[in-house]
């Protein structure tokens, strides 16, 4: 019988640690603002190339510890996340609003940053600005990047509180400094074009270029607006052939009709 109890005790210990795996890599993921669509692609992949899972046995066995009385707070992000996105399960946004909650209330600063963005976008309840703010303040207060990128577009937007472009930036520049893309991209536009601080092409030129070489320039607006550094020498000096090298790399990206557009339009200026 005690051999029994033992091999059980080390099933359920095994259990947590694996659940353990799989939110920790999720909070990973969702640290340096990935899209919704990116992260559960790569956690599905984490769940089955890595742990050999499929994702319905996982929610059984997250939804298994809920029930349990040493089941702690930060798992209720995790069974949240799988409800919300209906992995293993049905879409129950109601359920994983809820589960946030839990999370939240717990002080845990990415359930935190998780709920008020649950209010920002009407996930499982109604949108509510005011509440969204009050959350993101709190995660962002506790150094989540993800909370101090939205606090800072809530700040420069006058959402949930009164528009205050300085604190805007104060967000962005703390967040970008830890690594935030969208804070870095954010805060080199600011400082582009002089919104919530003195007008610093130089500063925001380097701030592309840091975006650019950690984060590989991870949407369409920033490659051109990289290039256009180069081709305008703002920040920099002018340098046709680098900024040739940005758009190849839009191209290969994908958008090659926009590359083709701005590249017309670059040798046709070249010309006059």
């Amino acid at each position: 019988m005690d051999n029994i109890d033992i091999t059980h005790n080390n099933i359920e210990n095994e259990q947590k640690i694996l659940l353990k795996n799989i939110l920790e890599y999720l909070v990973k993921l969702k640290k340096y603002g990935q899209p919704d669509a990116q992260v559960k692609e790569q956690l599905l992949k984490y769940i089955k190339e890595h742990l050999n899972l499929d994702i319905a046995t996982v929610f059984k066995l997250a939804d298994g510890y809920k029930q349990q009385d040493n089941c702690p707070p930060e798992h209720s992000y995790l069974l949240g996340y799988l409800n919300n996105y209906g992995l293993g399960t049905f879409i129950d946004t109601t359920l994983a609003f809820k589960l946030y909650e839990k999370t939240a209330l717990a002080g845990v600063p990415y359930g935190q940053a998780r709920l008020g963005y649950c209010y920002d976008k009407r996930i499982g309840t109604l949108q509510n600005f005011n509440e969204a703010f009050c959350w993101y303040k709190l995660a962002a207060e506790q150094n989540n990047l993800a909370a101090q990128c939205l606090l800072a577009s809530y700040y420069g937007n006058g959402y949930g509180t009164n528009k205050d472009l300085e604190k805007s930036v104060y967000w962005y520049t703390r967040a970008a400094e830890a690594g935030q893309p969208n804070a870095q991209y954010a805060l080199a536009r600011r400082y582009m074009q002089g919104v919530g601080v003195e007008r610093n092409q130089r500063r925001g030129f380097l701030w592309f270029k840091i975006y650019s070489i950690t984060h590989q320039l991870g949407n369409a607006y920033s490659y051109f607006d990289y290039a256009k550094c180069f081709k305008d020498g703002l920040g920099t000096m002018k340098d046709v052939h680098e900024c040739l090298r940005v758009y190849r790399r839009a191209f290969l990206a994908n958008e090659k009709e926009r590359v083709m557009d701005h590249c017309s339009r670059l040798f046709k200026i070249g010309k006059e």
